[in-house]
């Protein structure tokens, strides 16, 4: 029994018993839901295609019977006719789609183009309207087609060209039935297939300008991920990398190998804050954006150079060899940012900064190289002042 809720009787297992292993329960859960949703999704697909063929049955006796009625031709037994629109019916199931589909989307839309335009143009053909076989590939392009695939409708229109003549020689030799006379009926699909040709060039037409499009969007868009990143990456002022910046080159320098020594150098300008309280902020702006010209100039290339502070700088050097070279880049650098600055009108500013290095075999450790070049750079400052 527990205080502050309800009485739960615990009952244990018989010893020896085995234990369900944790989770059990519910995975024979889930596959129960994944299987009796897989039985609805096939109920449904056999209904589906009961109703199809419900349609197809209907609309073919109605046709044949009309057909019979005004012109008295009926082109072909009811059976191939049934066989062919039901066929023609079926492959717009999306079951059927999806077992036409495949991994390469050229060649799922090109296989679901001609399919589509052969079984479409035999069932036309099959029900005395051979005349409809350019308006039936039509509609199978109009249906299928990607509009940035251009080879599916390539394939579609050469199709075309071999289905039209076809079957109108299939009409013309007596060998099928048509509602229409030999003669109206060639005239009206060769003009069908003009069109339909003249129709599928503009879609490739289009289906190339959409590409283009989409390609200078995509351009267009990497251009301007790239421009955030390196706003968000860079000081705004100097044009060196900011703090966050740094931590994401540092990120990658970590792992490095074969780069030799490295060397940090945290540089801080001395006696800064009277240039913005004698100058205006104007002034020690343009004292920063010189500052890290200098800087710049001076690292060899492949350093980092970054400021992280008001006034402070930090630079990541390779391939320095020892702690005395750790000391003598600090002491360039520190060297390099003194001679003055014109700010404002024509006055000149002196800067100088103290500079602090600390060198390692290895860049796995820089954050650390950092913090101690930091303290270095701030015992330099107190023995100025002292």
């Amino acid at each position: 029994m527990r205080f502050g809720g309800p009485v739960v009787e615990e009952t244990s297992a018989p010893a020896g018993a085995p234990r369900a292993p944790g989770g059990h329960g519910e995975a024979l859960v889930e596959a129960s839901l994944r299987g009796g949703r897989r039985d609805r999704a096939v109920l449904r697909t056999g209904w589906h295609a009961v109703l199809a063929v419900l349609l197809v049955v209907v609309g073919v006796v109605l046709l044949n019977a009309l057909a019979q009625l005004l012109v008295g031709v009926r082109p072909l037994p009811l059976g191939p006719q049934l066989l062919a629109w039901s066929v023609v019916v079926l492959l717009r199931l999306d079951d059927v789609q999806r077992l036409l589909g495949g991994p390469a989307m050229d060649r799922r839309s090109t296989a679901r183009q001609v399919l589509g335009c052969l079984v479409t143009s035999a069932a036309a053909v099959s029900s005395g309207l051979a005349v409809l076989v350019p308006a039936a590939c039509l509609l199978v392009v109009a249906v299928h087609a990607q509009w940035d695939r251009r080879p599916s409708l390539c394939t579609a229109a050469v199709l075309g060209v071999v289905l039209v003549p076809l079957s109108q020689a299939l009409v013309a030799t007596g060998l099928v039935g048509s509602l229409v006379d030999p003669a109206t009926s060639a005239v009206v699909a060769g003009t069908g297939l003009l069109v339909a040709l003249a129709t599928c060039a503009n879609l490739v037409v289009l289906a190339r300008q959409r590409g283009a499009a989409d390609a200078a969007a995509e351009h267009e868009r990497a251009e301007r991920d790239a421009a955030l990143v390196h706003a968000v990456d860079h000081d705004p002022l100097t044009g060196v990398l900011g703090r966050r910046g740094l931590e994401r080159h540092l990120a990658g320098l970590a792992s490095a190998q074969g780069c030799g020594g490295v060397a940090a150098v945290v540089l801080d300008l001395d006696g800064f804050k009277p240039v913005n309280d004698e100058h205006g902020h104007a002034a020690g702006d343009a004292v920063l954006v010189a500052t890290a010209g200098r800087l710049r100039s001076a690292l060899p290339p492949g350093a980092l150079l970054a400021r992280t502070g008001g006034d402070e700088f930090v630079a990541v050097v390779l391939g320095v060899p020892d702690e005395e070279g750790a000391r003598a880049v600090a002491a360039r650098l520190a060297r390099d940012v003194e001679p003055p600055v014109t700010v404002g009108d024509g006055v000149e500013v002196h800067p100088s900064a103290s500079a602090g290095a600390a060198w390692a075999e290895r860049p796995a450790h820089v954050r650390g190289l950092l913090l101690a070049a930091d303290a270095t750079m701030y015992e330099l400052k107190r023995a100025r002042r002292t």
